[in-house]
């Protein structure tokens, strides 16, 4: 594939299939930004993010969102090769990593910021058009692994032990207790898939209503250490980050 670093952090694939990648977990290690076009069988680095890590991916409208280690966030917009600092009043240290990001259907941002007993550690809001980013107040915990808006622009936050869903930005339920989760994701037909470290499990959509949904755990990986995945709205295949390099599972 071309990429020194097989400890994977970030994974997303665009609407043309290209595959985009963010390596490195330790500071000794490559920690750069890749894409692996689809008809190729290489990958190239993307130059213009210089951080010392990119620390998540997301895609948007088929643009590409980069987190960083130093609280920036830069997009990559399609039909273009070079991201783009988005510039808003800066209250983070170089030392708060942008861990996970999710975009809602109005173009906001959340993030969760999070360094080793740091001041800023929490979740926050830039609005579409502002400068100058909000602490998120309706949740307050310093464990959140993952952000996501489903199709209908709920939002889910997944804690080390617990996921939360905000509907509509005013009603919070606690839906269920997964350990360790790792990430959320959401497919096509808007059922939610959580991720913990080695596992997947299956929430079918019509059951969160009861707020006592029942989980299956549809696969699992072995031995390997699961840091982000990415869920393909297309075909539904889950591309995950791991320890051991890009992977993907098919249903």
């Amino acid at each position: 594939m071309g990429i020194p670093n097989t400890n994977i952090k970030s994974i997303v694939v665009d609407n043309n299939d290209n595959i985009y990648i963010a390596t490195g977990l330790l500071y000794n290690f490559d920690c750069n930004v890749y894409i692996l076009k689809e008809d190729e069988t290489t990958a190239t680095k993307i130059n213009g993010i210089n951080e010392e890590r990119v620390t998540s991916i997301i895609i948007n409208n088929n643009d590409i969102y980069f987190g960083t280690s130093s609280g920036h966030i830069y997009v990559l917009k399609n039909g273009t090769t070079v991201p783009e600092q988005i510039n808003f009043k800066q209250i983070f240290t170089n030392s708060d990593d942008v861990n996970t990001l999710a975009i809602n259907k109005k173009g906001d941002i959340y993030f969760e910021i999070y360094q080793n007993g740091g001041n800023n550690n929490g979740i926050y809001v830039l609005k579409q058009g502002a400068n100058e980013v909000q602490k998120f107040t309706q949740i307050d915990r310093r464990d959140i692994k993952a952000i996501v808006v489903d199709n209908n622009d709920n939002m889910y936050f997944g804690t080390d032990y617990f996921t939360y869903l905000l509907k509509s930005n005013t009603e919070f339920t606690k839906i269920y207790r997964i350990q360790g989760n790792r990430n959320i994701l959401i497919d096509n037909k808007n059922n939610v898939y959580f991720i913990n470290y080695n596992n997947i499990y299956l929430l079918s959509k019509n059951k969160i209503k009861s707020l006592t949904p029942t989980v299956r755990q549809i696969d699992t990986l072995e031995g390997i250490d699961i840091w982000n995945s990415f869920i393909d709205k297309i075909t539904n295949k889950i591309y995950f980050a791991t320890s051991k390099g890009p992977y993907i599972f098919k249903k």
